[in-house]
């Protein structure tokens, strides 16, 4: 996994890894990046929400109070200390070496964030 290969906006996973560290998470998974992207707010992922809805805010607020849900389900590791590292999941690594296999197919020489969140949907 080269991050010299993916498109600025999929450097998102750098801000996924934070936010994994930042709630004290031993690993970072596909719902860090989730809720990274549907909160950017001129992010492909919520625009794509809001279109597929209608434009539908209350349909959005949802989902992200769904996320944010999910995201404190997952148990954290502040006391005594946090982890000092924070690997990917296996799960996370899937979604990525799915979207890298789509992307070499396509003949692209960058990972786009398009290609991220549509493995990204794809992952159970």
């Amino acid at each position: 996994m080269n991050p010299d290969k993916f498109t600025h906006k999929t450097k998102a996973l750098v801000s996924a890894h934070e936010l994994a560290f930042t709630k004290g998470h031993a690993q970072f998974n596909p719902l860090h990046l989730a809720v990274v992207l549907v909160f950017d707010p001129v992010g492909p992922f919520r625009q794509s929400i809001l279109n597929a809805t209608g434009n539908s805010e209350s349909f959005l607020a949802s989902f992200e109070r769904v996320l944010n849900c999910s995201l404190r389900k997952i148990l954290s590791q502040s006391l005594p200390l946090p982890p000092d590292e924070i690997l990917a999941s296996t799960f996370l690594i899937k979604v990525i070496h799915c979207a890298q296999s789509s992307q070499r197919s396509r003949g692209d020489t960058h990972l786009a964030i398009d290609q991220l969140i549509l493995d990204l949907l794809e992952d159970s």
